[in-house]
Order: C-alpha cells, then structure tokens, then sequence
C-alpha cells in the first residue's frame, strides 16, 4: 500500500510539472487569407502551447463564435506553425495563450555568441553565425548592439535564425540600408546540445535530452522534490517492515 501511495505522489507532481505554466503569454497569430499553415514569430520564448486551439482557447475577440480549430505546434524557441485543421485559411485576428519558459530560463544562455553583420547597402542581410545558434533577439535596437560606431543611431532591426547557424537581419524603423558595422550577441549551443531540437520533439513534456535547457528549466524543482519523496518513501518503508519483522506483526 506504501508503495502505490508513493508512486501516485511522484506521477501526480509529474503531470504538474508536465501540464503547469507558471508563466503565461499571449500570442498573436492574426489572420492567414491564403495559406491554412502560417509561421508565427512570438516576442518571448515558448515552453509549450495547446496543441489544438478551438473557440474555447482563442483570446481574440472577433468572429468568437465560429468554430474554427487550429493545431499549433512550437518549431524553435519562439517560432510557432499554425494550421487551420477544419478549413484552408482564416480571417479572425487569431490570438491565444501559450507557456512561457521562466525567467530563469529565458536568461540561460550556454554559450554566448557575437554575429558580425557588418553594414548592407538593401534593407535585409543574411549572414552565417560562427557557430550553431538557439536564440537570437526578436529585435535588436541600441541596447542590444555591440558595435561601437554610432552607439546612439535609433536603427532597430529584426532578427531571425534558419537552418542552425545562418541569421537573417531586416532593418524595421524605416531606413532601406545601414552603414554601422552591425554586431550583436546570440545564444549559441554549447558542447552539451549537440543537434538544435525540432518541432515534432518539443512538446509540453519534452525532456532536457531532446530539447534546449530552456524548456525543461523549470522542471528541475519538482524532479528533485519527487527525488525526495521517493527516498523518504524507501526510508519509511524500510523502518515499517522492519517493525514489522521484530515485532512479529503480519505484513498487509
């Protein structure tokens, strides 16, 4: 009996873990009038979402009664594919909730890296990272640039990560070029994540061996309160049948 309350303790803070959000975010999909399948980019890093979005999910509030229902899947950190699964596009304003990785986890970075942008005479510029890259900011204004030449020029720009290492820069406040010599830092993987993890893995109940640190954070806690529990339980058994045996009591 000892035994079997012991494991329904250590699967329930399980599933808590597995199912629980510390830390909610809205994320904003808007509408996709010609395409079911939409790649959103959200501002913060997501630890997990629904993984179907019917009427009852969606924040927005326009069209709140028309059931339209979409699967939405996290590709990379805050990366999320969205699909229309009941029709082939849609017109609502599309928001709703997702998890977010603590705080904890979004200021884990393993291994920090400089991208050398340099200028561009277009608007956009890809360039390949010196190694193989997690995060990059969403954007990059004056406080996140590392360049020393024109440290108070108001440039913002937008930044995303493909194919591992290859970093793409738009500049977003207006201008078509720029002449800094563009530098910023991004999270790189260190020796401990060897290949960057991919959609279909990273779920709510990923694992720290299939995905970055990040994701499994802040199940660190209640591992190791379940830890405890299950030696405290192997302690207490063992104290009981051994009463048990001097005592000369029948075990249950």
């Amino acid at each position: 009996m000892g035994i079997f309350v012991c494991f329904v303790v250590v699967m329930a803070l399980i599933l808590l873990e597995a199912n629980g959000c510390s830390k909610q975010t809205e994320v904003h999909a808007g509408s996709s009038m010609n395409n079911k399948v939409k790649i959103v980019q959200h501002s913060k890093p997501i630890r997990s979402c629904p993984s179907t979005i019917t009427k009852a999910e969606r924040t927005n509030t326009d069209h709140s009664d028309v059931n339209d229902m979409f699967n939405v899947t996290v590709i990379d950190g805050n990366f999320l594919r969205v699909e229309r699964i009941d029709g082939t596009n849609w017109g609502m304003d599309l928001k709703f909730m997702c998890c977010a990785v603590t705080d904890n986890a979004e200021s884990y970075c393993e291994k920090s890296v400089e991208v050398h942008v340099s200028s561009s005479k277009s608007i956009s510029k890809t360039v390949d990272a010196p190694m193989k890259i997690h995060s990059c900011p969403v954007n990059v204004t004056k406080a996140e640039r590392t360049n020393t030449d024109w440290p108070n020029s108001p440039d913002t720009f937008r930044v995303s990560v493909f194919d591992d290492s290859k970093v793409r820069v738009t500049r977003i406040d207006g201008g078509n070029d720029w002449g800094m010599d563009l530098k910023f830092k991004c999270c790189g993987y260190g020796d401990y994540f060897k290949t960057p993890f991919k959609s279909k893995e990273c779920t709510a109940r990923t694992t720290c061996k299939s995905c970055h640190v990040s994701i499994c954070v802040g199940s660190f806690p209640s591992l190791m309160l379940a830890t405890s529990i299950v030696l405290l339980c192997i302690l207490f058994l063992t104290t009981y049948e051994s009463t048990l045996f001097f005592s000369g009591i029948p075990r249950i």
